[in-house]
């Protein structure tokens, strides 16, 4: 049986367990500096972005947030030929492993006692993918649609937490194609926010995107203002 407290189901990409490891630590090590309590999963797409960052960081692999990176138009499929300068959430690179990894986000707050999201989930997901879709990736480059899932559950329903989290993890950890990795740590469970919810913890879903001959041969990362 799973730990609901934390762990990894590796799935599509066993090459980044240590990544996924790191950044369950990288929430409690968060927590336990505001002596829990604060958390980083209460907070926006960009901070849970950051928490990744982080934990490539301490791997002593490198990360990037928020840069300039060629896309292909809203809508464009891989034949299209009219590209433009946007944003890419997050640059990974595993340096050991002479890897990089383009990853757009989102987040999805579900509510636990609605049970496993499903469709909704599966909605978010597409979002992220489509996104990705767009990142013309330099050579080499995998491109990773990820997404923050932060469930939430009124305090006055706090006895119920456990049952619901290892329902939310054996769902989550069966998903296909993904790998995904989860913190719920126990001190995080009395933490309720000033509208009364408790945000006990956060699981993070990463989909590769289908490698593609097309459009990735022959682009290579350089200042986007030359």
């Amino acid at each position: 049986m799973q730990s609901i407290e934390a762990g990894v189901h590796l799935g599509a990409l066993p090459q980044l367990k240590s990544l996924l490891v790191e950044w369950a630590e990288v929430q409690s090590e968060y927590a336990r500096a505001w002596n829990w309590t604060d958390v980083p999963w209460w907070y926006t797409e960009r901070a849970s972005i950051g928490t990744l960052a982080a934990a490539a960081w301490r791997l002593h692999w490198v990360a990037l947030e928020e840069f300039s990176n060629a896309k292909r138009a809203s809508g464009g499929t891989r034949h299209a030929t009219k590209n433009s300068v946007g944003r890419c959430d997050l640059l990974v690179c595993d340096r050991l492993h002479d890897q990089d990894y383009l990853i757009e986000a989102k987040e999805y707050w579900p509510r636990l006692r609605s049970g496993p999201p499903g469709n909704r989930f599966s909605a978010i997901l597409s979002k992220a993918r489509t996104e990705a879709a767009r990142v013309i990736p330099h050579e080499g480059a995998k491109r990773l649609a990820a997404v923050f899932v932060t469930p939430s559950i009124p305090g006055s329903y706090g006895h119920e937490i456990e049952g619901h989290l290892r329902r939310y993890v054996e769902w989550f950890s069966g998903l296909d194609r993904s790998a995904v990795a989860w913190t719920f740590p126990r001190r995080a469970r009395g933490l309720t926010t000033a509208k009364g919810r408790t945000y006990p913890g956060v699981i993070l879903v990463l989909r590769p995107l289908r490698m593609t001959r097309h459009g990735a041969r022959g682009y290579t990362r350089r200042p986007l203002a030359e």
